[in-house]
């Protein structure tokens, strides 16, 4: 890719005006309009709820701000969606679709500001139609969540940072990126790594002195205030929702060099950041100091390199899922979006876009298909065989019940409690 690729509006005849007003349009068109297409297709109640969303809601009935496997956001989440639109399945999943369209027009933001307008509104464009967020947009999650909170400390670092250009009031901004920051962690612990990425970009782009104003005690002081009810309610139970996190990522000391775990973590990435879009991630990352000169890259680099690396040296030592970076992909969809906004791959990035679009509208329409079809007669090919029969489970047990007089019945496996709660 160019060291200096150009973004003036004379750049991308065609493609997109670049005057402001377009770029805005054009990103509030598609976003809203994939949003409400997800949003009729969760209305259709196509995919069953799953174990996990059954046990989230369980939790929003009894609201905390700690949980044994996670922190409190999603469950207040629910909380909020269901007494809005009602506990069926539309409810508890309400609130992706609005959060991813609320990260993609913070992207928006980002890119505009960093870049050119043009940049922001791909950058939103790719974002909400990433193939990962176009699955994640089926069910309800912590990750959607995080991917806001962290968009959004990402901005208020921008803001703080001056984005280029003098900026008013930097300790109030400081002070919102701590607060984002401390409600991405209330959502997943893995936000631990935007502090990490936010003090990597200061030491790269030598900005260290920063720490001799109030901002970075500002933002510390914000995030403790944000975070403190659940690191309270961690104290006060022994730590037992970091210990099921420290549990899933395991290591056993046996086996420390497990190559196929971490290439099966990688290839996972090409599915939920996009063939083409990690593609250029990792040629961005190849080439750091040349594409750290195409403004604004650094700094979103810094905000994507740890979390992914860390996973990818946790899928080598034990087992990484896909998703645990997700929150990587927020700063390097703009950074990608901004790395190939240059004539030698637009023309890629314009088919990429594309195809993303496509595949967003088709994912929520696979569950009814391939009912209509047959094709998932056959569990094997059944990608929503986990999803289902959780009713009749729950239906049979509660038959089981009241047939011995209403008896308590004791279960010791957390996705069958949730199950029975839910539907009974």
């Amino acid at each position: 890719m160019p060291a200096t690729p150009s973004h003036s509006p004379t750049a991308t005849p065609g493609l997109l005006a670049a005057d402001p007003a377009s770029a805005r349009t054009l990103a509030l068109l598609v976003v809203g309009l994939l949003t409400a297409w997800r949003l009729a297709t969760l209305a259709a109640g196509w995919v069953p709820l799953y174990a996990d969303e059954m046990q989230y809601w369980t939790w929003s009935r009894d609201l905390a701000v700690g949980y044994d496997t996670k922190p409190p956001m999603i469950a207040w989440l629910i909380r909020l969606t269901t007494a809005v639109a009602g506990d069926g399945s539309f409810g508890i999943r309400l609130s992706t679709p609005l959060v991813h369209a609320t990260t993609a027009l913070v992207l928006f933001w980002v890119g505009r500001t960093l870049v050119s307008p043009r940049v922001g509104a791909l950058s939103a464009i790719c974002y909400v139609a990433l193939p990962g967020i176009s699955v994640s947009a089926l069910v309800v999650s912590v990750d959607p969540a995080l991917l806001m909170f962290w968009a959004f400390g990402l901005a208020a670092v921008i803001k703080a940072e001056g984005g280029g250009r003098p900026t008013a009031h930097p300790v109030l901004w400081w002070a919102l990126a701590g607060a984002f920051t401390g409600c991405a962690l209330l959502t997943k612990y893995a936000a631990v790594a935007f502090p990490v990425s936010l003090l990597l970009y200061l030491l790269l782009a030598r900005r260290l002195r920063v720490f001799a104003s109030a901002g970075p005690y500002a933002y510390a002081a914000a995030l403790l205030a944000v975070f403190s009810p659940n690191l309270v309610w961690n104290f006060a139970t022994g730590f037992v929702a970091v210990d099921h996190v420290i549990q899933d990522g395991e290591y056993d000391t046996a086996s420390l060099f497990n190559p196929g775990e971490m290439l099966e973590f990688l290839g996972g990435q090409f599915g939920v950041f996009g063939p083409v879009t990690f593609g250029a991630l990792l040629y961005a990352i190849a080439r750091w100091q040349r594409s750290c000169q195409v403004p604004g890259v650094r700094l979103l680099l810094c905000f994507a390199v740890p979390l992914l690396g860390f996973m990818t040296v946790q899928g080598l030592l034990s087992q990484a899922n896909a998703n645990w970076a997700a929150a990587a992909y927020v700063s390097a969809t703009v950074a990608v979006v901004a790395l190939m906004d240059v004539p030698r791959w637009r023309r890629l990035l314009v088919w990429m876009l594309a195809a993303h679009l496509a595949l967003a509208v088709a994912v929520p329409l696979v569950e009814p298909v391939g009912q209509a079809t047959g094709l998932f007669h056959e569990a094997r090919r059944d990608p929503f065989r986990r999803m289902r029969g959780w009713d009749e489970l729950a239906a049979a047990i509660d038959a089981v019940r009241q047939a011995h007089g209403d008896l308590p019945v004791v279960l010791d496996e957390r996705r069958y409690i949730a199950a029975v709660m839910y539907h009974s």
